[in-house]
C-alpha cells in the first residue's frame, strides 16, 4: 500500500531540509522529505556556508536578509546550540569595478542590509594584515559570517521532525508520477508515495528529475578549486570572511587555525556527469578541483 503524504520534498540538502521544516512550521501535517543517502551528503555538506547578504541580484539579497535572523536567533528560532559564527564578510573588486560595487552596497542598504562601501585604506584600517594595493573598493557587512552547514541541516531536519515531518534518508525519488499536468506523487527506491505536491530540490540531481516530467532547468554542473592554508601565528584572530572578485571566498576552518577557499559541489559519479578532477599540492596547501552544480 502507497504511503500518503501531503507535500514530498525531494532532496536532503539545506534547501530540502529547511522547506520541509517551513512547511511543519506552517501547519502541513503530511510532509515527507524523501533524500537518496544522508542528508547535507551532496553539496550543502561541501558548501562554505557563508552567511551574508551581498548578492548583486536584489531578490537574492532580500531573500538572504529574510533568512538571516534564523541563523543570528538560531537557538532562539531552532532550538540547539548556535550554527552561526560571527566573522564579519567583506567583498573586494579590482579598480574597474569600484562604482558597480558602490552602486550596489546602495541597493543592499535601501534594503536594510547593514553594508558600507569602504576605500582600499579603509579596509587597510579594518584588516591591518590586507594586502590592498590592487583593490578598488570593498564592501564590509559587521553582522555576517559563516555557518556550519552539516550541523544546519542537521537543524532544521531536528525541528520538522518534531513538527511532525516524516525524513526518509537512503530513500531515492527515481520518479516523479503525474497524469497530465497534475502530480500524483513519486516513486522511490523504498516504494510509491501519493502526494498532491512535489517540490523539488534536489541540487544537481533536479534537471534529470524534472526532465522527465517535461520540465527544462537551466542548471550545469562546474568544476571549483578548494584550498587549504595555515593561518600565520601573528594573525591571532580570524578574519572576516572575505569574497574576491575572481569569486573566491575564504573563512576559518572548523578545525583548527586555517583558512579554506571553498564551494559546494557534487561528485561526477553520482550525477552522472563526468568532469575531470584535478590535484595539485602547494607549499602549504592542498588544492583540489571539485564539481558542483
Amino acid at each position: 500500500m502507497a504511503e500518503t503524504a501531503d507535500v514530498v520534498v525531494v532532496g536532503g540538502g539545506v534547501n530540502g531540509a529547511s522547506i520541509a521544516y517551513a512547511l511543519a512550521a506552517r501547519g502541513v501535517t503530511r510532509v515527507v522529505l524523501c533524500e537518496k543517502a544522508a542528508l547535507a551528503s551532496g553539496a550543502s555538506g561541501r558548501s562554505s556556508a557563508l552567511v551574508r547578504m551581498h548578492y548583486t541580484n536584489e531578490w537574492d539579497a532580500r531573500l538572504a536578509f529574510a533568512s538571516f535572523p534564523v541563523f543570528k536567533h538560531w537557538t532562539e528560532i531552532m532550538g540547539g546550540p548556535s550554527v552561526f559564527t560571527h566573522t564579519g564578510f567583506v567583498n573586494d573588486v579590482a579598480p574597474p569595478y569600484t562604482d558597480a560595487l558602490r552602486k550596489n552596497v546602495e541597493m543592499l542598504r535601501s534594503i536594510g542590509i547593514n553594508t558600507v562601501a569602504l576605500s582600499p585604506g579603509e579596509l587597510r584600517d579594518l584588516q591591518p594584515f590586507a594586502n590592498v594595493e590592487d583593490l578598488g573598493a570593498a564592501a564590509w557587512e559587521p553582522e555576517s559570517g559563516y555557518a556550519d552547514p552539516a550541523a544546519t541541516v542537521e537543524g532544521f531536519r531536528r525541528r520538522g521532525h518534531e513538527l511532525g515531518a516524516r525524513i526518509r534518508q537512503w530513500t531515492a525519488v527515481t520518479k516523479i508520477l503525474r497524469r497530465e499536468s497534475r502530480v500524483l506523487g513519486v516513486e522511490t527506491s523504498a516504494g510509491r508515495i501519493d502526494a498532491g505536491a512535489v517540490v523539488v530540490a534536489a541540487g544537481a540531481w533536479a534537471p534529470r528529475l524534472c526532465r522527465e516530467i517535461g520540465l527544462e532547468i537551466p542548471a550545469r554542473v562546474k568544476g571549483l578549486d578548494t584550498v587549504q592554508v595555515t593561518r600565520p601565528a601573528a594573525l591571532a584572530q580570524p578574519p572576516p570572511s572575505p569574497t574576491w572578485s575572481s569569486s573566491t571566498t575564504c573563512r576559518e576552518a572548523t578545525s583548527g587555525p586555517r583558512a579554506a577557499s571553498a564551494r559546494s559541489w557534487a561528485s561526477p559519479a553520482r550525477t552522472g556527469i563526468s568532469i575531470p578532477t584535478r590535484r595539485r599540492c602547494f607549499r602549504r596547501g592542498h588544492r583540489r578541483s571539485a564539481p558542483r552544480s
